[in-house]
């Protein structure tokens, strides 16, 4: 039976431990209860939104005047290499899978904490993988049959940070079919060790954060031998002959000449250009945000790329951030960053 509460503080479901209340919330276990949740958004005319773990959403300090509907559709099962999983079960409780069935590709995804129908809505990633190289099948409700269906990995339309799910938002995931390979059980734990290792170090999870705020720069590597524009589109060509190294709709874009003024004015850059990405947390380090701080937010000094709640923060003390962040990056570089959170 669905159960649906008033009032409930969002900051008690974000890990960045932000936000106001949600006028309806519900917490849905099985597909009739979401079937039945989305028809009771409908009936009463309120918007909907899908939750997994909050680790990835900024909540508006005024809530949400709608229904939160937050999916805790779980379900392991196992065979081979493969791991059909719930879009609610979480992201260590696969890998848990992983280690215990010596199962390789999902080393990266260690101290994410995200759920795996998170995951694949946005693509995560770290350390060179994503969500797109695990996914054999993804089973999807349709918002408006209320009938469900499958996505092969192509079909998902991955690409950085986002599928077709995040762009359309015409599906909810109800479940995934990943596919790893064999591997020997100490070297999956010696590489989850040493990305670990990675993540304390040079992330600031002492204090509540949802993550990485800003997307890299992604674009077709430098080719000193051919400075002609290069693109992944070529129905496309003339956007991306405009475009002076910001992201796209898919994250990327092409090599201009403008861009080696860029190398020209910052040499470090040429390392990225070479590498055809990026990261954002060079750029907002290169702005000298470090530490930078609004409110109860602040730039992390350990991860540039990282907002965290220091005190009590608020979401416009975020926002804030987020805008002052995005204009001195344009004004010193001419990149326009690109969240890779959600804001709502």
């Amino acid at each position: 039976m669905l159960k649906i509460q008033n009032n409930i503080p969002l900051k008690d479901y974000s890990t960045f431990k932000i936000g106001g209340p949600a006028k309806y919330f519900t917490c849905v276990k099985t597909t009739s209860q979401l079937a039945e949740s989305l028809e009771w958004a409908k009936k009463n005319n309120y918007p909907f939104f899908f939750l997994g773990n909050g680790s990835n959403i900024l909540f508006s300090d005024k809530g949400y005047k709608g229904l939160i509907i937050k999916i805790q559709l779980s379900g392991l099962k196992s065979q081979d290499t493969k791991i059909i999983c719930g879009a609610g079960n979480l992201i260590n409780e696969v890998q848990d899978i992983t280690i215990s069935k010596g199962l390789t590709g999902f080393e990266w995804a260690a101290g994410i904490p995200g759920t795996i129908g998170g995951a694949i809505f946005g693509n995560a990633g770290a350390f060179g993988r994503e969500m797109k190289d695990v996914v054999e099948n993804v089973k999807a409700l349709n918002l408006k049959t209320l009938k469900p269906e499958n996505f092969k990995n192509k079909k998902c339309q991955f690409f950085y940070r986002s599928s077709i799910f995040k762009i359309k938002r015409n599906w909810v995931i109800l479940e995934a079919e990943l596919e790893f390979k064999k591997a020997k059980k100490e070297d999956i734990l010696k590489k989850i060790k040493e990305d670990l290792f990675y993540r304390i170090g040079r992330h600031p999870l002492k204090y509540p954060s949802i993550g990485s705020i800003f997307k890299n720069i992604k674009f077709t590597p430098y080719n000193p031998e051919n400075l002609k524009l290069q693109t992944r589109d070529k129905k496309n060509k003339d956007i991306y002959r405009k475009e002076k190294l910001r992201p796209l709709e898919r994250g990327y874009t092409g090599f201009t000449k403008e861009n080696l003024k860029l190398i020209e004015k910052f040499p470090d850059l040429k390392q990225f250009f070479q590498k055809g990405e990026i990261p954002a947390a060079y750029l907002i380090h290169s702005c000298n945000l470090k530490g930078k701080k609004i409110g109860g937010a602040q730039v992390s000094e350990k991860h540039p790329n990282f907002i965290i709640n220091i005190s009590n923060a608020k979401a416009k003390d975020v926002i804030n951030l987020i805008n002052l962040i995005k204009k001195k990056v344009k004004q010193k570089f001419r990149i326009q960053l690109e969240e890779e959170i959600i804001i709502i």
